[in-house]
């Protein structure tokens, strides 16, 4: 495994970490007893994992972008068995078209509430936010900077860009003047 972890950055030691590739950029913390299993994990700067949380995704990636926040409880899965039609076995990767598979990319800016799970082949564009409890299916379509909620989501709200992107550089400053 390759492990990389930024200046000022705080990993649990009672993290699981199965990735061939674990990549914390700067200022960022994960949380104790989150479990991430996938060939690559990445993290970027100032971004926060909270605690008892699962990345799973076997061959496939899971990006995380810079000032996301994902509270506790969240699970993502970059590959998934397909419950509605093919045995569901830990083995599906050896049946061809058995499972449902993607990366998942969370754009800077995000945030994702406690227990929401997040299915195969996702991409958060900046500024996506998704509410408590949510289910996020396969390929949903996202717009940047927009609250969504439920199961599975719908969208909500949109968010104001330029107060957010301002939040961040505040707390950038404010983080490297007392580094």
């Amino acid at each position: 495994m390759k492990k990389t972890i930024g200046k000022n950055s705080v990993i649990s030691k009672d993290l699981k970490i199965r990735s061939k590739n674990f990549i914390v950029g700067h200022n960022s913390v994960v949380d104790s007893f989150s479990y991430i299993s996938n060939s690559k994990f990445q993290l970027g700067n100032f971004s926060h994992i909270g605690p008892l949380c699962c990345f799973a995704g076997g061959e496939k990636n899971i990006v995380i972008g810079d000032h996301v926040s994902i509270s506790s409880n969240v699970s993502m899965y970059a590959q998934s068995n397909n419950f509605k039609e093919d045995l569901v076995t830990l083995y599906s990767n050896l049946i061809e078209d058995s499972s449902i598979s993607g990366d998942i990319i969370i754009g800077d800016f995000c945030g994702v509430g406690t227990h929401c799970t997040i299915m195969p082949n996702n991409i958060f564009p900046a500024g996506v936010t998704i509410g408590a409890n949510s289910l996020v299916p396969p390929s949903f379509k996202f717009e940047e900077f927009t609250y969504y909620h439920g199961i599975p989501i719908t969208p909500q709200k949109k968010r104001d860009r330029v107060k957010i992107i301002n939040q961040s550089k505040i707390i950038e400053k404010k983080i490297n003047e007392k580094n």
